[in-house]
């Protein structure tokens, strides 16, 4: 079976404690034989411009990811984003139904437990994680009363 983790981290930030929490979990995850698939990206800005070239470049990411991914794989995706992709979502039910991906789900952090920044796409985020992936992992007992409690 094909083990995949999807690594997608906001470059503008690498010394940040969620950047060096997903680098991390995917270098162990390449340790035991993950394949790192890559979401490419360009720095945010306030540009207009560069606002549709993000969004655009990190599509077409997600579809060659759709691409690369053999039928009946594993694929570990790390939360939370950060930020809104179109068609994201679709992808990964895309990965989920047609090519019978077993999806998982490894939480870094949960942002409506914090609180903090809880934008109305980790929201809609979270709740298509609940609804699309088979398994979760949590590193603490307050993500996985959370989990359990949705």
């Amino acid at each position: 079976m094909n083990k995949y983790i999807v690594l997608d981290i906001n470059e503008t930030k690498t010394n940040d404690a969620l950047n060096k929490a997903v680098c991390d979990v995917n270098f162990f995850a390449n340790q035991c034989g993950y394949k790192t698939l890559y979401i490419s990206k360009i720095s945010k800005t306030s540009n207009f411009i560069f606002r549709v070239l993000r969004q655009l470049i990190s599509i077409l990411s997600w579809i060659a990811l759709f691409f690369k991914i053999k039928r009946k794989s594993i694929l570990v995706i790390q939360a939370p984003f950060h930020r809104e992709i179109l068609g994201r979502r679709f992808i990964l039910k895309l990965c989920k139904h047609i090519k019978k991906v077993h999806l998982i789900l490894f939480i870094n952090d949960i942002m409506e437990i914090r609180n903090e920044n809880c934008s109305k796409s980790d929201k809609d985020d979270f709740e298509f994680f609940i609804l699309n992936f088979e398994y979760f992992i949590a590193h603490n007992k307050k993500m996985v009363k959370y989990i359990k409690s949705k």
